[in-house]
């Protein structure tokens, strides 16, 4: 059975946003950080590309660029990329 890409089903409940943006992954109380590009988002999450995908925890606070701040969990990770939700 042969099928496109607009057949596949959607698994995520809300539309994302494709961005290239860069981020800051911090963790441990602030103490420690790491860079990211954010490369989409919803309203519930986003998709990102942590410098370091094997030190990068569970649970963070990500800063982005425009100055955004928002608690997320890791809910999936693939290569070099991770799913977050926003908490």
């Amino acid at each position: 059975m042969l099928f496109d890409e607009s057949s596949k089903l959607e698994r995520r409940a809300l539309d994302r946003r494709k961005i290239l943006g860069g981020g800051v992954i911090s963790f441990a109380g602030g103490n420690c950080t790491m860079e990211c590009v954010v490369l989409d988002h919803s309203e519930g999450g986003a998709r990102i590309r942590p410098s370091d995908i094997v030190n990068c925890p569970d649970d963070f606070l990500l800063a982005t660029k425009d100055g955004g701040r928002v608690a997320c969990e890791i809910v999936w990770r693939r290569n070099d990329q991770i799913g977050v939700r926003f908490v």
